[in-house]
């Protein structure tokens, strides 16, 4: 009888049903993103419009998920990357649709600005591709500039600033933003391997009407890392490290003028 009754218990346990999978447990499943990087052929204009013909041979960035409101599920806007490079820069270039073009917020502001009502996109590279460190460079649709560095996998450091341009344009789809980073303003060692380098990647959206949030490597508030869920990008051939020397240059200047007694001793 008790046999019987542990038997009968086992097999109403087997035959519960599985939890239900939800969006963010499908986005960690298909978390590894790759894109590969094309080399210029040709100069390239950053003026926000990429039209020229490197951009549009060159391999998308797509299939981007939402980190929030709703992480893992599908984004209500759709969001293209493409990555180029030269011997001296890394070139990413963004095509961030919008149904409805005349909501986008794009506030002017200083640079590095925080807090403020705008969208944004956010390309961030991890050159050392050790999942910790990470180089954040960030503009609206306004062209206001912002750049993090990123250690320990979720530190940020706002401080820090890297000389790079970017140019961005409203339209009728949405708008667009085109990124030239110096190799000089980013790090990375070691002998090449074959094939290229490997380095890591984020691409993020944010859509400041909805409060939400995109990326193309799937990444929510939830998850304990920041760097270590970049997906990607392949095919870094022929770079070299750039030799860096950074001159300050400053001028220091005081003068006081105030009444007095030159015959006072406490003058």
């Amino acid at each position: 009888m008790h046999r019987r009754l542990i038997l009968l218990c086992a097999a109403a346990l087997l035959a519960q049903p599985a939890p239900a999978q939800t969006p963010a447990d499908s986005a960690r499943a298909t978390a590894t993103r790759s894109v590969r990087a094309a080399r210029v052929a040709g100069s390239i204009e950053i003026d926000g419009r990429l039209d020229e013909a490197a951009w549009v041979a060159a391999e998308a960035a797509a299939n981007f998920t939402q980190s929030y409101p709703n992480a893992g599920a599908p984004p209500t806007e759709r969001t293209e990357a493409r990555v180029l490079y030269s011997d001296d820069a890394i070139y990413v270039g963004v095509r961030m649709f919008d149904s409805r073009p005349d909501s986008i917020a794009a506030q002017l502001a200083r640079r590095d600005a925080s807090g403020i009502y705008s969208d944004w996109v956010h390309v961030a590279l991890d050159s050392y591709h050790d999942r910790r460190t990470g180089f954040r460079f960030s503009v609206n649709p306004r062209n206001v500039q912002k750049d993090v560095y990123h250690s320990n996998d979720t530190g940020e450091d706002l401080n820090w600033d890297a000389v790079w341009q970017s140019a961005t344009r409203v339209d009728s789809a949405g708008w667009t933003a085109e990124f030239r980073i110096p190799l000089s303003q980013i790090r990375f060692t070691g002998p090449e391997p074959a094939g290229g380098r490997v380095w890591g990647l984020q691409v993020q959206r944010d859509i400041a009407r909805r409060d939400e949030r995109a990326s193309w490597s799937p990444w929510s508030r939830a998850d304990a890392g920041y760097v270590s869920r970049f997906g990607s990008v392949t095919g870094l051939a022929g770079i070299r490290p750039v030799r860096r020397a950074e001159l300050l240059p400053y001028v220091s200047n005081r003068l006081t003028r105030e009444p007095g007694d030159a015959d006072n001793p406490f003058y």
